[in-house]
């Protein structure tokens, strides 16, 4: 939801999905922003981060977008 102000957020996770081969994936993620006065455009950050681990549980791959800056207008 967008506030007053015109800013809105919203995260995510860690979410943890079990794979078929006894492994899992950890993903999570971000976004946030605001819109100018007029509302007319909208600035933000947006970032997703995935984990990979074995089937003991030790991490084999990550994959993170960083900060990732968006702009969108009407």
């Amino acid at each position: 939801s967008v506030n007053r102000r015109g800013k809105f957020a919203f995260s995510f996770g860690p979410i943890t999905e079990r794979n078929a081969d006894g492994t899992t994936t950890d993903i999570q993620g971000r976004i946030a922003g605001a819109f100018n006065d007029a509302r007319t455009r909208l600035t933000g950050v947006w970032r997703l981060t995935v984990v990979e681990h074995d089937v003991a549980g030790a991490v084999t791959d990550t994959c993170d977008s960083g900060l990732v800056n968006w702009k969108a207008k009407q």
